[in-house]
C-alpha cells in the first residue's frame, strides 16, 4: 500500500515522494520543500554508521521522522544511492549531485558517494566548469577511475582545442 501524505506532530503535512511512499517502510525523512521520504531502516543502518547510531537512539518503527535540511531532488538522488543504487543524474543537476553527495559525508555513506560519482558518465556530463570540483569529490572518496576519466577529459579536450588552432 502506498500513502500519499505525511502529517507531523506539529499538525504540518507533507507529500510523499512518488518513489519513497511504501507503507512498509516505517522510517520518514523530510525536506524542507515539504517532501516526505519513507525509507527502510535497515538499509539505512547497513550503509551508516550515522544511521546506525541514530535508530540506537530513536525507535525507527515509532514512526518518527528526520528533518534533513536539503531539497528533495538531493534526497532523492541519495536516497536512490543508498537504497538500491540505482542512480541517474542530468547535465543540469550540478548544484543537486554536488549536494546529494555532500549529504554522503555527512551521514557516512562512502558506497552511496561511489555510486553517485559512477553515475556521471558521460564524465564530460557537467563540463569541464565543474571538473576540479568533480576532482575534489572523487579524490575524497578514493575514486581513482573518476578520476582518471576526469583528466583524460580535460586533457582531450585541450587536445582538440589545440587541434583547431
Amino acid at each position: 500500500m502506498a500513502l500519499s501524505s505525511y502529517t507531523d506532530k506539529s499538525g504540518k503535512s507533507y507529500n510523499y515522494h512518488e518513489i519513497f511512499k511504501s507503507a512498509s517502510n516505517n522510517f520518514i525523512i523530510l525536506s524542507p520543500d515539504n517532501v516526505a521520504f519513507r525509507v527502510d531502516p535497515i538499509k539505512l543502518q547497513a550503509s551508516s554508521s550515522v544511521f546506525r547510531d541514530m535508530c540506537l537512539v530513536c525507535n525507527p518503527e515509532s514512526n518518527d521522522h528526520l528533518n534533513i535540511g536539503s531539497e528533495s531532488r538531493a534526497l532523492y538522488l541519495y536516497l536512490s544511492a543508498v537504497h538500491d543504487g540505482s542512480v541517474k543524474l542530468e547535465a543540469d543537476q550540478w548544484d543537486i549531485s554536488k549536494e546529494a553527495i555532500s549529504l554522503c559525508r555527512e551521514f557516512d555513506t562512502p558506497k552511496a558517494a561511489l555510486r553517485m560519482l559512477k553515475a556521471i558518465r558521460p564524465i564530460s556530463l557537467f563540463s569541464a566548469q565543474h571538473a576540479y570540483e568533480l576532482f575534489e569529490l572523487a579524490a575524497e572518496y578514493e575514486d581513482v577511475l573518476t578520476a582518471f576519466k576526469i583528466i583524460y577529459s580535460l586533457a582531450s579536450s585541450a587536445a582538440t582545442e589545440d587541434l583547431k588552432m
